[in-house]
């Protein structure tokens, strides 16, 4: 089992990147602007062949970083 240190960091890795290849998959993190100025969603998803396998959509970048570094584990 992975800490969650290491999970993290994988994750925050992938939201500098913006965009991860892993094989046959591509992993994407990118956020779009909420309703209020100050507000934002992060939506992490997981694509393979132009398909979207998985998919998350968070209010707040440490959940989404920890997503993306959960999905980036199984890979690795």
């Amino acid at each position: 089992m992975t800490d969650i240190f290491t999970i993290m960091l994988l994750g925050h890795q992938v939201s500098q990147r913006k965009s991860v290849n892993l094989g046959v998959y591509t992993l994407k993190f990118y956020r779009r602007k909420g309703k209020r100025p100050d507000q934002y969603l992060y939506i992490v998803t997981l694509i393979k062949d132009g398909k979207v396998v998985e998919s998350g959509i968070f209010g707040d970048y440490k959940n989404a970083v920890i997503y993306a570094g959960q999905i980036f584990v199984r890979f690795r």
